[in-house]
C-alpha cells in the first residue's frame, strides 16, 4: 500500500508506527524531506516519490495528488495522511 506524507510531523508519526522504518512506496509532500534524506533512503532500496510542488492537506489539489498516486499503484489502496 503505498502511503503519502503531507507533513515533516506526519512522517515522523509514520516512521513510528512502522517500527522505525519508512513504507514502501512511499510519497512525500514537497520540502517534507531533505534531498540528503532523500538520497538515504533510496539508497537503502525504497521506493520513495517527492512531490515537485507543495500539495495543499484539503481539496482539489489533495484530489490530484491522490489520483496521480493511484495512477503509478492501481488497484491499491492510498494511506494518506490527515493533518486535523
Amino acid at each position: 500500500m503505498p502511503h503519502f506524507a503531507l507533513t515533516r510531523q506526519g512522517y515522523d508519526q509514520l516512521i513510528k508506527v512502522c517500527g522505525g522504518s519508512p513504507p514502501s512506496p512511499l510519497w512525500v509532500n514537497a520540502g517534507v524531506l531533505s534531498s540528503s534524506e532523500l538520497t538515504v533512503l533510496r539508497t537503502q532500496g525504497l521506493d520513495v516519490t517527492e512531490f515537485a510542488r507543495l500539495v495543499s492537506s484539503e481539496g482539489q489539489g489533495l484530489d490530484d495528488a491522490i489520483g496521480t498516486i493511484k495512477e503509478h499503484h492501481p488497484g491499491l489502496s492510498v494511506w494518506v495522511e490527515h493533518a486535523a
